[in-house]
């Protein structure tokens, strides 16, 4: 389970997001169980890849100084090159070669002390490549720890997972849609719909959602040094009712080479510190002229006290 939270983590902070909502309704968010701890989703995998490596993150990202880095980053979150080492058991251009449009990635508890992912991609441009890789997938037997996984192609869309009853529920809803899934979810739907008003443009390349305490039961379950006493710290405080939060990325756009909005749902009584928890966008706000012109990043932060 360590590698799972591992590379949510990572892929977080690959995209510039800190661990803590779709411009859209991905059809893909149906096949997800209500209690996904995670999930990722874009409505175009190749576009995404085509903005991202438009971007000078990307540029910095391959450059040679982070090439130790970018090792380690695979080795945490076995999101490798190398399809036999790799979480999926594909390669990203493997994936990339096979989708015809929109991508998921989930991570959904199995039972309180474990959990699983499942990665869901409309490949049904691409169906003969895409039962091809499907049956070499399920040919080939890896002796690494724990890279068990479950392979399927129905209705145009490949799933892969490394837990059998996360599959074997994907492709039975693929077959006959449930009513209760993520995308029906009270909490989803308003960060989703919140977001998509924050927005007002086309659907955002990226959509990230998160149940920040489930997480954190996660990660303390995964063995995780050093997280505990701060997350006492903050239920002790009313942060609990925090219930989910999410966003939406847009990269390399006219302006930006990122565009990251994402709102916190917190529905119950705020007590304690949590009464803090007020960053109301201002109207027509912008920049003071004395911000240069020539710098790289700039954070600002409206907060209501």
């Amino acid at each position: 389970m360590r590698f799972y939270v591992s590379l949510f983590c990572a892929t977080m902070a690959y995209w510039g997001l800190s661990p803590a909502a779709l411009s859209r309704e991905p059809a893909l968010a149906a096949l997800v169980p209500a209690n996904a701890i995670v999930c990722l989703t874009t409505p175009d995998l190749a576009q995404l890849d085509s903005h991202w490596a438009a971007t000078g993150f990307c540029r910095l990202w391959q450059d040679d100084a982070l090439r130790d880095f970018r090792i380690s980053f695979h080795r945490a979150t076995r999101l490798t090159p190398d399809a036999d080492q790799s979480l999926l058991g594909v390669s990203w251009q493997q994936l990339l070669e096979r989708a015809s449009g929109e991508a998921c990635w989930a991570l959904v508890p199995i039972s309180e002390s474990d959990a699983g992912f499942l990665l869901l991609v409309d490949v049904s441009q691409h169906m003969a490549e895409a039962t091809q890789t499907v049956a070499e997938l399920r040919g080939q037997s890896s002796t690494a720890e724990d890279m068990d996984r479950q392979y399927f192609l129905e209705a145009g869309v490949l799933g892969i997972s490394n837990r059998h009853e996360l599959a074997g529920k994907a492709l039975e809803w693929l077959k006959n849609p449930p009513q209760e899934n993520l995308l029906a979810s009270a909490a989803y739907r308003t960060v989703a719909e919140q977001c998509q008003v924050a927005t007002g443009k086309p659907p955002a390349q990226l959509n990230w959602y998160i149940q920040p305490w489930a997480f954190q039961a996660l990660v303390a379950r995964a063995g995780f040094q050093g997280v505990g006493k701060t997350w006492n710290q903050l239920a002790a405080e009313g942060f609990q009712v925090i219930q989910a939060a999410g966003g939406v990325i847009n990269l390399a756009t006219a302006e930006h080479d990122l565009e990251h909005r994402w709102l916190v749902f917190a529905p119950g009584e705020r007590k304690n510190a949590a009464r803090l928890l007020d960053f109301s966008p201002l109207a027509d706000f912008v920049l003071p002229t004395w911000v240069p012109a020539d710098i790289d990043a700039v954070l600002d932060v409206h907060w209501k006290l």
